[in-house]
């Protein structure tokens, strides 16, 4: 290193680095003016926001340029980077832009694209700009020539952003667009949007898909979430030559869901309507006989499904027990009410048939997919009643009165509009042992062992009018569906539980 004291300049060679505000410049050789702060580093590099510079010359004129001749730009970071853009000449503007001119783009040593000059963003954060890092050139025997992830991503102020992209595939030819936007309001709503539309001009064939996700505050009370996945074909979804992520190809479901809920001090409501497709359901019929059902449906709607349910009360609290002897009697008491509504669709196919191909056909024939719908509609309302309470100072016992209304569309009978009813009680008892031990053996001063058994009985009698005669002897007179059912079968229960813990003293010295 070499300073001259009149000139006020420094000399310096054998890897040198100039730090300057937390910018640091590494080269072989540098000079650098103290009194005009104007640096140069030969043979050089810097590294800015996660871009990687070299250049012949880097020069420093001011605390926010550098200038930089017959250099290059990367975002690899490896000796011999897999693409760089080279040009005669860069200048760059610290947190703003790279002006380059020309500019030619290499994958590996290779030229493969030549600009009379480009700029590019490297603000720091969050900025509109052309998303280059990301995007690829390529080659593979199916697609041929390719390019992929061409796009710009545009934020035009701190509550939305939007990204858009796109690729090109020669062998087909084909081509696919795709944008993604996201916003949010803090504390009111948030959301995001994405979706794609390919053609491949070959087939004369176009597929898309749409999914959605928004979630909003509409008062401090009251939220709605809602989202949404469309697409054109099962194809579409499953193919790898769009480059779509490994884990959107193997999702064979497709669910779309609207949802409002709404806490009251007295109740909560909640709205919620689904849609939720099975794009392979169908595809274990090829091959079978006519008559053949599915095994899953291949569409599934709940249009919609309504639920009420109502805080639990203390019985004592209620106002025609106030001022009684049986407010304190029944402040350990508890009730509770709910009531729900539903509206199924679903929707599963079969073998319809098979339609004969003429005699010089690869194939004789081809199956014929029907598809058998059926809707479903009840209403449902839980009361129950329960109870705890301390016998004998020890013996915890809980019991508990629970009452089920149903209303079905129907039953098996083929009746409309059926009411019903069933009912069921239980018990749960449950208590504590323990004993407690001193050894007095080194450290351990005291142990203690605690047990904690427990008996749980329940049991609903039989419904005759629930039961209706079937092949294989009685069976419910109402399938169960979503939830909304109810069972004529008497029923019995016991479950017995032991759990303990072990618990220890230590001395302290």
């Amino acid at each position: 290193m070499e300073f001259d004291l009149n000139r006020q300049t420094l000399v310096a060679e054998g890897r040198p680095e100039l730090v300057e505000l937390g910018d640091k410049v590494t080269g072989n050789h540098m000079t650098y003016d103290l009194e005009s702060h104007v640096g140069n580093n030969y043979k050089a590099e810097t590294e800015y926001e996660a871009g990687l510079y070299h250049g012949d010359r880097i020069r420093k004129p001011s605390e926010k340029e550098l200038d930089v001749m017959n250099g290059s730009y990367s975002t690899c970071n490896l000796p011999e980077p897999h693409y760089h853009f080279a040009s005669r000449w860069m200048k760059i503007y610290l947190k703003d832009k790279l002006v380059a001119k020309p500019v030619v783009f290499y994958v590996k040593k290779v030229p493969l694209l030549a600009l009379p000059f480009w700029v590019f963003p490297i603000k720091p954060g969050r900025h509109s700009g052309f998303l280059f890092p990301q995007f690829q050139l390529g080659f593979s025997n199916r697609a041929g020539q390719f390019f992929r992830n061409g796009g710009y991503y545009w934020a035009p102020n701190d509550y939305m952003d939007l990204t858009a992209d796109g690729d090109y595939y020669q062998a087909e030819p084909s081509w696919v667009i795709r944008g993604e936007a996201n916003y949010k309001l803090l504390y009111v709503l948030d959301g995001t949007m994405n979706g794609s539309y390919a053609r491949d001009e070959a087939l004369k064939q176009e597929n898309w898909d749409f999914d959605a996700d928004h979630n909003q505050d509409l008062t401090p009370r009251t939220r709605l979430v809602a989202r949404a996945s469309f697409i054109s074909s099962r194809d579409y979804n499953s193919s790898n030559l769009f480059g779509r992520p490994l884990s959107q190809r193997l999702n064979r479901f497709l669910t779309s869901s609207f949802a409002v809920s709404h806490a009251a001090d007295w109740a909560s409501f909640n709205d919620f309507v689904e849609r939720r497709q099975d794009l392979d359901a169908d595809l274990e019929l090829e091959g079978k006989p006519t008559g053949t059902r599915a095994s899953q449906n291949n569409l599934t709607e709940s249009v919609p499904s309504l639920s009420l349910s109502f805080p639990t009360r203390n019985a004592g609290s209620l106002g025609m027990f106030h001022g009684t002897p049986l407010e304190k009697a029944l402040s350990t008491m508890y009730l509770s009410l709910d009531g729900s509504f539903l509206s199924l669709h679903q929707r599963h196919a079969y073998v319809a048939g098979r339609v004969p191909f003429a005699a010089d056909s690869t194939q004789d024939s081809v199956f014929v997919v029907g598809q058998e719908d059926n809707t479903r509609r009840g209403f449902q309302s839980h009361v129950s009643v329960s109870d705890s309470r301390r016998a004998f100072g020890w013996l915890n016992l809980q019991p508990n009165l629970n009452g089920t209304i149903a209303v079905f569309d129907h039953d098996v009978l083929g009746k409309k509009v059926v009411p019903t009813g069933v009912w069921s009680s239980g018990m749960t008892a449950s208590a504590s042992f323990y004993g407690t031990f001193a050894p007095r053996l080194g450290a351990l001063e005291a142990f203690r062992h605690v047990i904690f058994p427990s008996l749980s009985l329940s049991y609903s009698p039989d419904f005759p009018n629930l039961l209706v005669a079937g092949p294989n002897g009685l069976r419910d007179r109402f399938e169960s569906f979503g939830g909304i059912g109810v069972s004529g079968f008497k029923q019995f229960r016991m479950g017995f539980g032991l759990h303990q813990r072990l618990q220890i003293k230590l001395r302290h010295k």
